[in-house]
């Protein structure tokens, strides 16, 4: 059975593997933006905005492509995905804007790490501050003013589709009494008129139509009538008639036969 001395032996060793292991590399880089805590005064800054990091390549530590890398709190957890990766040691800066999203620590930290070998890294230690609170409140704000602004939209189309009772009553009287006055237009009104004389011309050639149709056929039958006549043959007193009738036409003066029957008898 181990002793207390034992246990306490082992993790101490533990200890040492561990903080062997997170050793730094010397003059592989030092930070100069975010700069280091001073014990007092932590570097706050924003969700959303944009943060330089800033550093200087040291002169005789490895050289290559290195990754930057977010930590948070006292364990120095690495936050995914990486900040950026595949940038050169010796190009001394990289511009980074701060996520709206990120796990809540007390404080945050960064680090750079040559990217083929993770063992090989510096670390600002600057423990800096990320407030995410004005973000959320940014956003609520923003999704609370959207909302408000659509319901304001929809009750106002809601209310103008919607006329009030008074004014839909109102409108067929008001709308339609000008239109009767004004749908004839002057060429409307002109080819009325045309219309009507056409029609007028039309119905009285019609009716001349019928009058000298009518008065042809009565001169026909009067044709007929003295044709069937001057070939019936007359009697003694008919011939008489005849001539005196036409005797009298030329004298301007009624037949015999006529003064007779206006006399009552025979002459």
């Amino acid at each position: 059975m181990l002793t207390y001395s034992a246990i306490a032996f082992l993790l101490l060793a533990r200890t040492l593997l561990v903080c062997a292991d997170n050793v730094e590399t010397p003059d592989f880089i030092t930070f100069t933006n975010p700069p280091p805590y001073n014990g007092s005064v932590r570097s706050n800054f924003n969700a959303g905005k944009s943060m330089n990091i800033t550093w200087v390549p040291g002169s005789s530590g490895p050289s290559g492509l290195v990754s930057i890398r977010l930590l948070g709190g006292e364990s120095n957890v690495t936050i995914a995905p990486d900040i950026a990766t595949g940038i050169h040691r010796n190009v001394g800066s990289f511009n980074w804007t701060i996520p709206t999203i990120l796990p809540v620590y007390p404080f945050y930290d960064l680090e750079i790490v040559l990217t083929t070998n993770d063992s090989i890294f510096s670390q600002a230690k600057s423990f800096f501050t990320i407030d995410l609170s004005r973000q959320a409140v940014t956003s609520s704000s923003t999704s609370i003013s959207s909302t408000s602004s659509s319901t304001q939209s929809s009750s106002q189309a809601s209310s103008t589709s919607l006329p009030p009772a008074t004014t839909t009553s109102s409108t067929p009287t008001n709308t339609q009494s000008p239109s009767t006055g004004s749908s004839l237009s002057t060429g409307a009104k002109a080819g009325i008129g045309v219309g009507a004389a056409a029609g007028g011309i039309a119905i009285l050639a019609l009716l001349g139509i019928f009058i000298f149709r009518r008065g042809k056929r009565a001169a026909t039958q009067a044709e007929e009538a003295s044709k069937v006549a001057a070939d019936k043959p007359l009697t003694v007193k008919e011939r008489a008639e005849l001539d005196d009738t036409r005797r009298a036409a030329e004298l301007g003066a009624y037949p015999p036969s006529q003064m007779h029957e206006m006399a009552g008898g025979d002459y």
